[in-house]
């Protein structure tokens, strides 16, 4: 198996987020660590991707449509067998105490305010999901 960055290539990062923009920042970033992504832009599409592939880490953005954040996560933590302990950053423009809170209940491992920087989700998924 080949690597790129250190890392093997069936590393996968699922990245939720409805922005055409921010999608393309987050897979760039995470392409240059190394990983393989997948990107969805709704809750419903996450749920269903993570029962489909393992994955390294989830990027959640707290409001995408259909189903936001928060309650694919609740969803996610409910599938069976390993899809449910995948690691999930939460990514969100909502730099609040309460926002990080609420994310935490549901179920999220790590916190992420926009714009990302690609030291700060180095650092969350390798905290989220350790290789």
């Amino acid at each position: 198996m080949s690597t790129r960055a250190g890392r093997p290539e069936a590393e996968w990062v699922l990245v939720v987020e409805d922005h055409p923009i921010n999608q393309r920042v987050a897979t760039v970033m995470l392409e240059h660590l190394g990983f393989q992504v997948d990107v969805v832009g709704d809750g419903v599409e996450a749920v269903k991707a993570t029962a489909r592939r393992r994955y390294h880490a989830i990027l959640m953005d707290c409001e995408v449509p259909v189903l936001d954040g928060y309650d694919a996560t609740v969803a996610i933590r409910r599938l069976p067998g390993p899809a449910a302990h995948t690691p999930i950053v939460a990514v969100t423009a909502s730099d609040t105490d309460a926002d990080e809170a609420r994310a935490l209940a549901a179920g999220m491992d790590a916190f992420l305010v926009k714009p990302l920087t690609l030291k700060a989700l180095a650092a969350a998924v390798a905290r989220g999901a350790p290789a």
